[in-house]
């Protein structure tokens, strides 16, 4: 028999019909995918990250809190010291020397503005102290007073907080109300999720309102005033007659810790070519000092060290030096 006049065998027949199924399922498939991505969810656009190069992985989402209901978030990007500078290139060097630990970045965006976002920069910080730092050098021009923290402010787009070790920056897309909105929820929702002592910075209550030209107080890291022994100093701007000047404070381990300091600071001063003046300030221990044009005056009370930077008028440093050794509690519980 020649070999053409064969037929078929039965199991030839079902591998035929098979192959045909699978690429009809393949080719059904091809379509379908086609379809996805011509009509892909705006929401999942509006919240794909937009810089260059690789994000880099999270293996563990640290930050658990509930997220408003009305708000739909993307996938969270983790940051450490070394990769900081990747998403905030140029001031990664102010959180890395206040006490960086890590950051972790996630975009929400509201169910009825897919296309728009709040992203969310929660940077956990050494301590406390070290997350008001970078919050205090980090005040926007015109932010007002927000009441979603104990140390917040907002403007019309953006909305910054420092709530224990963390450090919360949320920038909108836009200026828009709900964006404004779902800023202030994001931020009530995380605060009341990551409950902190309300006592855990003391200082900033210290400064005497007398004088006080804002309610800005900062916190600076070494070196304060070209000093490396001075670090985590907080300071308030005052003004007396006209004339504005620093006042500085920062509590120390015990009262013999701040007197070293006071004299390490006085011998930084004279080094530089500082005289010392002998003014009657009514003050225990007050060191006054005269560098060029400039008068600076430091003291202590207890385990706190405080002081007068850039005065130029020795009866108005003597108002601000008495008004801030009197606000000092003797005990040095900042009570």
């Amino acid at each position: 028999m020649h070999p053409l006049d064969l037929k078929p065998s039965r199991a030839v027949n079902s591998s035929i019909i098979a192959g045909i199924a699978v690429l009809t399922a393949l080719a059904f498939l091809g379509v379908w995918i086609g379809y996805r991505q011509l009509h892909f969810n705006p929401a999942v656009l509006a919240m794909r990250t937009e810089l260059p190069g690789t994000v880099p992985a999270l293996q563990a989402d640290s930050l658990i809190f509930r997220i408003p209901e009305t708000l739909v978030a993307a996938a969270p990007e983790r940051y450490d010291a070394a990769s900081l500078s990747d998403k905030i290139n140029g001031k990664a060097e102010l959180y890395l020397a206040a006490g960086f630990r890590s950051l972790t970045a996630r975009r929400f965006s509201p169910i009825k503005l897919p296309d728009q976002w709040v992203e969310a920069f929660f940077y956990e910080m050494r301590d406390a102290s070290a997350a008001f730092s970078v919050y205090s050098m980090q005040r926007r021009e015109g932010a007002a007073p927000s009441d979603v923290a104990g140390f917040s402010r907002e403007t019309s787009n953006a909305l910054f907080l420092a709530h224990g070790a963390y450090y919360v920056e949320l920038i909108a897309s836009d200026v828009q109300p709900p964006l404004q909105e779902a800023a202030r929820n994001l931020a009530r929702a995380f605060v009341a999720s990551y409950r902190v002592s309300e006592k855990q910075i003391t200082e900033t209550e210290i400064f005497p309102d007398a004088y006080r030209t804002s309610d800005e107080i900062k916190l600076l890291s070494a070196p304060v005033f070209g000093c490396e022994c001075l670090d985590r100093i907080y300071t308030a701007f005052y003004e007396i007659q006209g004339e504005r000047m620093t006042a500085f404070l920062a509590r120390q381990d015990s009262a013999k810790s701040a007197r070293n300091l006071a004299l390490q600071y006085r011998e930084f001063l004279l080094r530089y070519g500082a005289r010392e003046l002998e003014l009657n300030l009514d003050v225990p221990g007050v060191h006054v000092l005269k560098i060029f044009d400039v008068l600076e005056a430091v003291f202590t009370r207890g385990p706190y060290l405080a002081g007068v930077h850039e005065a130029s008028n020795e009866d108005r440093l003597k108002i601000l030096v008495r008004t801030l050794y009197q606000g000092i509690p003797e005990t040095g519980n900042g009570a």
